[in-house]
């Protein structure tokens, strides 16, 4: 299911909440898909990385207690501490990554041209590279439409 979340602009962050409003029903059989449209917008453009919306901490725990088999998403999971955002005392900066990965759920980043697929149903397909040793890999993401 979509969550389509377009004001997240520059510099955002997604929180439980805009999950929430947006009124999806999150469960074991249906794969949360966070689309804000900064991949599309803004990839292979400087401001990309220095200024993208990101996940804030919970986000990651609140899909793995919902039960979700996969979290995908047109940006990055986590805080961006390359551009100088601040980890609070106490907080673990991949926590949603760590959330998820305890549970056993892939997370799946930087989807793109997440636009096309409109309002109704649809599958999401994610086939990974398998790499030896590796806990991440490059994957073809498509979404068949109905």
């Amino acid at each position: 299911m979509l969550i389509n979340l377009p004001h997240k602009g520059a510099n955002s962050s997604i929180t439980v909440k805009d999950i929430l409003d947006c009124g999806v029903a999150l469960g074991p059989d249906r794969i949360p898909l966070i689309h804000t449209g900064w991949t599309e917008k803004m990839w292979g453009k400087p401001e990309f990385w220095t200024q993208m919306p990101y996940l804030e901490p919970g986000v990651g725990a609140f899909m793995a207690s919902q039960g979700v088999p996969a979290l995908a998403m047109d940006v990055f999971p986590e805080k961006p501490l390359w551009r100088g955002v601040k980890v609070e005392p106490g907080e673990v900066w991949q926590s949603n990554h760590l959330a998820l990965m305890e549970k056993g759920i892939p997370l799946i980043q930087f989807v793109t041209n997440l636009s096309q697929i409109g309002s109704g149903k649809f599958v999401l397909v994610a086939l990974p590279l398998k790499m030896k040793g590796a806990d991440g890999s490059p994957a073809r993401v498509i979404a068949l439409v109905e």
